[in-house]
């Protein structure tokens, strides 16, 4: 038997040895072609988004790995039944695994450019950036990840590649990921700054061409705005000049808000009136609140101003506004000043100058100057009081120019009198116990000498007051009638400092 198997075994080492040849022949065309698979992948491992179908070569590679995977487990099984070195598997797994990255890879690749697409087409009014950043930066980890197990250390084949194998691997499969790693950076770059843009509501129009100047891009179309359009300015490169077109926003918002404030105030600001008795008309009040407002709008300027223009931000496109506004306050504050002036001579004058007959005689030149002035004065004080706006009076064009006049003319009237009480003065030594404003009291108590009481105490301190009876005196001069006459005040006692009451012998 022993001899039997031996002359069979050696009519079989022929077979086996030619089985063996073939085998070890086909190992080395299964390692070919897993080269050749390999080779091809390597290629076209970068994924173009612009290639037809680029998922049909992807899967065409996969049918031939299949192909290669049965091939070599054909081959594994005959080897084993003739004792023939079985081709390794090392090489088949790389392939696997390379293949299934790249898959994994080509997958995420796709979803960021699909992405990316669809968020260029999102309305900018309709934008909310912090779910896109989250995807965005999701997108970005996943796809370093994969990247990272294609690396010499990433266990792709569960072993360290040397420096040298990992050398041999085209570039293309090495950088593979990359571009889209790019693209994912620059739009998650480009997405907080658009994110910066979304939120400042004071982003306008000019702020826009700024910045697409400062790009180098065509003017937008804020109408039909889109993430896209924005995306395309590169904001990403551009860093410094989106963030100064934010701060000039913001510095132009506040200085915006400023002046509309300002314009809302004096929207609502009146002047009001008081009924004169000296003069019979309605003259203007103190305009406290008016004067309250100046002080805080030009505080509020003087604050502003330099706050915006430091950097010089926020100042140039409101100049024109500012300037307007400063020489409105300026003008408005000098004409109230005047007008108050004016009005103060006047109400002081007039009771001399329009019924003093004895001092209009005196002083011709000056009573028709102040009469000139007296007309300037009603003409001023109606108009205002028909249109009360505080702006729109004290900017009526000539309105300075002619209350500045005005107030000259009556301090010239006002010193023509001083002169004239210097006389009375000279006339009546006790009259000099009276400052200028008590004797122009007394002077102008001519037709009621009732009057004077006021200034009793300052002519003579033993003196309290005078007591006045009212009588009925005829016209022409006669005696004093029941059916009509005038009203005088005459003196009937006097009333002493300590209350003592005398009774004159006669009227006064």
């Amino acid at each position: 038997a022993n001899a039997a198997a031996q002359q069979t075994g050696a009519a079989l080492q022929p077979r086996l040895a030619a089985l063996a040849a073939e085998m070890a022949g086909q190992n080395e065309r299964l390692a070919d072609t897993a080269e050749a698979l390999r080779a091809d992948l390597m290629r076209m491992a970068p994924y173009d988004p612009a290639a037809a179908e680029p998922y049909m070569a992807l899967d065409a590679l996969a049918a031939r790995f299949v192909l290669l995977q049965k091939a070599a487990e054909e081959a594994s099984t005959r080897a084993l039944l003739v004792a023939a070195k079985v081709w390794p598997h090392a090489e088949l797994t790389r392939c696997r695994e390379e293949l299934r990255l790249v898959k994994e890879l080509w997958d995420l690749v796709a979803l960021t450019h699909y992405s990316v697409s669809e968020w260029e087409a999102t309305p900018w009014y309709d934008l909310h950036v912090p779910p896109l950043l989250h995807v965005a930066r999701s997108l970005r980890s996943r796809i370093a990840s994969v990247r990272a197990r294609m690396l010499p250390d990433g266990g792709v084949t569960g072993r360290r590649l040397s420096g040298e194998e990992w050398d041999r691997h085209p570039s293309s499969f090495r950088d593979s990921g990359t571009a889209a790693d790019d693209l994912l950076a620059s739009v998650e770059g480009a997405l907080s700054l658009a994110g910066a843009l979304r939120a400042e509501e004071t982003f306008r129009e000019r702020h826009w061409r700024q910045l697409t100047a400062v790009c180098g891009c065509h003017a937008l179309d804020l109408d039909n705005l889109s993430l896209g359009s924005v995306l395309a300015l590169q904001l990403d490169q551009h860093a410094d000049a989106v963030h100064d077109a934010l701060q000039q926003a913001a510095a132009e918002a506040a200085l915006e808000a400023s002046l509309q404030a300002i314009d809302s105030a004096w929207i609502g600001l009146r002047l009001s009136f008081v009924h004169a008795l000296a003069t019979d008309t309605a003259v203007l009040a103190h305009p406290a609140a008016v004067f309250e407002a100046l002080d805080e709008h030009e505080a509020t300027l003087q604050a502003v101003v330099p706050a915006a223009s430091a950097d010089g931000r926020g100042v140039a496109f409101f100049s024109g506004a500012l300037a307007r506004w400063q020489a409105q306050l300026a003008e408005v504050r000098s004409t109230l000043e005047e007008w108050l002036e004016a009005q103060r001579l006047w109400l002081s004058l007039h009771p001399l100058y329009s019924r003093d007959e004895r001092l209009r005689d005196e002083l011709p030149d000056e009573t028709a100057e102040f009469d000139a002035c007296d007309n300037v004065m009603r003409r001023v004080l109606g108009d205002a009081e028909a249109s009360p706006s505080a702006l729109k009076a004290c900017m009526v064009e000539g309105r300075w120019d002619e209350l500045r006049r005005v107030r000259v003319a009556l301090e010239g009237c006002a010193a023509a009198l001083s002169d004239h009480l210097s006389r009375s003065r000279r006339l009546c030594p006790r009259l000099s116990m009276l400052s200028n404003t008590q004797l122009l009291g007394v002077l102008s108590c001519g037709p009621t000498p009732r009057e004077v009481d006021r200034h009793i105490n300052a002519l003579t301190s033993s003196v309290a007051a005078i007591e006045w009876l009212d009588v009925l005196e005829a016209e022409s001069g006669s005696e004093p009638s029941l059916d009509g006459g005038v009203a005088v005040a005459s003196a009937v006692a006097v009333v002493g400092s300590d209350g003592e009451k005398v009774p004159l012998a006669a009227p006064l």
